[in-house]
């Protein structure tokens, strides 16, 4: 059963052409050197291909209870997301969605202890190391998280169009139908974006907390959706 990092070393960068693409992924889903892969016969190549390529289908489907090193993590709902969760995952889908599937895993599953009559109590995100928690997750099937993980996809996408502060007024602009003046303030704010963007976070936090560093913390381990709210609230009063 293929693994997490087996699908991460399939979606590994730098693998050009045909030839090459089905030796590398032969290689992995069989284990083998592929210099030796390299040396077969045509023929022997493209059925192991064809073996590896439904090895390596995945379906959309997914655990909502996995288990690592005994312990098991439950998929945690996006209506309990934290700021800092959502922000660390949109950092790894930016880097790459499938090198970092195992650090989107590592934060969407969360250790749960049931509540009873009373709401369940979900692991502080703040306290987990991701990192040691996506290597363990590396040797997991992947179609026990591929599903979650493209899960959160098609949420970011209905999360970030149902704020009016993420619609973008120069989205569709054709620059060529634009007058020398307004291709200038075009050009002027393409910039600007570019320059914020390494820092975007940090400027919604200090938005946030009104420039007060010691409130940070506690604003990242705040719901996702009462963050962007307020923040919503703050910038609507603003302008």
């Amino acid at each position: 059963m293929l693994k997490v990092a087996q699908y991460r070393e399939i979606h590994s960068e730098g693998v050009e052409g045909l030839f090459e693409k089905m030796i590398h992924l032969v290689s992995i889903i069989q284990d083998l050197d592929p210099l030796d892969v390299q040396h077969w016969k045509p023929n022997r190549l493209i059925e192991a291909y064809t073996e590896a390529q439904k090895k390596a289908a995945l379906t959309e489907r997914y655990s909502e209870t996995i288990s690592i090193s005994g312990v098991d993590l439950h998929l945690i709902d996006s209506s309990k997301f934290t700021l800092m969760q959502f922000i660390n995952l949109e950092e790894y889908v930016s880097e790459s969605f499938d090198l970092n599937l195992h650090k989107i895993a590592a934060t969407l599953y969360l250790t749960q202890t049931k509540g009873g009559i009373f709401e369940d109590t979900i692991e502080p995100y703040r306290n987990v190391n991701v990192d040691y928690r996506a290597n363990l997750i590396d040797e997991m099937p992947v179609n026990q998280i591929y599903g979650a993980c493209k899960k959160y996809l098609k949420f970011r996408e209905t999360f970030f169009d149902s704020y009016e502060l993420f619609k973008d007024p120069f989205e569709g602009v054709d620059v060529n139908n634009l007058t020398d003046e307004e291709r200038i303030e075009y050009e002027k704010e393409m910039k600007e974006r570019e320059k914020q963007s390494s820092n975007q976070w940090l400027t919604m936090l200090n938005i946030l907390s009104d420039g007060d560093v010691t409130k940070f913390d506690s604003i990242l381990d705040s719901n996702l959706f009462l963050t962007f709210n307020q923040l919503s609230y703050k910038k609507s009063n603003k302008t």
